[in-house]
């Protein structure tokens, strides 16, 4: 298991396992892990998991992603999302250009690139089963 720490002092541990990599974040001062995702080494393909009514942002009606691990990362170059609704996949790089930053620093959370739910929408690949 590997361990980075960003400049703020949260810490990221990844652990590589049967042909994924999974990554959770440890925000600084807290003992509690927060899962961000696995990546699917074999097609490049970062995988979440969302409950729409719990992590949708409501003001803005965006998902929040690490802004951290998209800007670093090496080992992903799409995101597949699966929530309540469906499953999108679409490229890291979206999220880097067209996400809006909000860092909630005061709340201990670490800074995030919120991507408007339109904008996923029109990466559907799959409904609800």
């Amino acid at each position: 298991m590997a361990a980075i720490t960003s400049k703020e002092g949260h810490r990221f541990e990844v652990d590589e396992k049967d042909g994924f990599l999974y990554i959770m974040l440890h925000l600084k001062g807290s003992r509690k892990g927060r899962n961000i995702g696995r990546v699917r080494l074999a097609d490049r393909v970062l995988e979440i998991t969302r409950n729409r009514e719990k992590h949708l942002m409501k003001k803005g009606k965006a998902y929040g992603f690490n802004e951290y691990v998209m800007r670093t990362a090496k080992t992903f170059d799409k995101i597949e999302l699966q929530d309540d609704y469906g499953t999108y996949v679409f490229p890291r790089q979206l999220i880097l250009d067209s996400g809006s930053y909000l860092y909630f620093k005061e709340e201990g959370f670490e800074k995030q690139l919120f991507l408007p739910l339109f904008m996923i929408q029109s990466f559907k690949v799959q409904d609800v089963i």
